[in-house]
């Protein structure tokens, strides 16, 4: 059973499910981008190729192991909601923050403004957009903008209508105010 953890500035919640190949790097630059006392929390869904093993390995790591493939969502509203510090970082475990990332995004969250993200890049091709925001199209339909893009910092910060919850930097105070129906990230995706 998770249990919240102390207050403090910020947590970062890496779910995984048999990410051995990434999940060293995903901890070890998540934690270089953190302020000093920043807690990385890996939620574990019962990965059988060592992920676990692999993520204790990294110095000042919590691993949580689900018992269970929970699914993305599930774990990861467990971890967010688990944590008592002011900020959280939704991450995924193949994410590799640059030096920084925390101290740049941060400053985004403020009154009226609960959740920001940076430009995610590909991991296996960093010239190309993976994610930039998710855009409502005219059509009305949902699309991450900028996706398989070559990047040329063409998408500015600015507003965006929805987040990837592969980096998604949120107030844990908003959290609580976003739930639908006990879920911040939608369990049936």
């Amino acid at each position: 059973m998770l249990r919240p953890s102390a207050k403090g500035r910020l947590t970062v919640v890496v779910v995984t499910h048999d990410h051995a190949e990434t999940i060293e790097g995903c901890l070890q630059a998540a934690r270089v981008a953190g302020p000093a006392g920043t807690r990385l929390l890996v939620m574990d869904n019962a990965s059988s190729d060592g992920t676990a093993d692999l993520a204790r390995g990294v110095a000042g790591v919590e691993v949580i192991e689900t018992g269970a493939n929970l699914g993305f969502s599930a774990a990861m509203n467990r971890g967010i909601l688990g944590s008592r510090s002011e900020l959280v970082l939704a991450l995924g475990p193949d994410v590799l923050l640059e030096p920084g990332f925390f101290e740049a995004l941060a400053p985004a969250l403020g009154p009226g403004v609960a959740m920001a993200t940076g430009l995610l890049l590909d991991l296996n091709d960093p010239g190309r957009i993976d994610d930039a925001g998710t855009v409502l199209t005219r059509g009305r339909q949902f699309k991450s903008r900028g996706a398989g893009q070559p990047d040329r910092a063409q998408y500015p910060a600015g507003d965006v209508l929805a987040v990837c919850g592969g980096c998604c930097l949120l107030r844990r105070d908003a959290a609580e105010d976003l739930l639908l129906g006990g879920e911040l990230f939608d369990e049936d995706f």
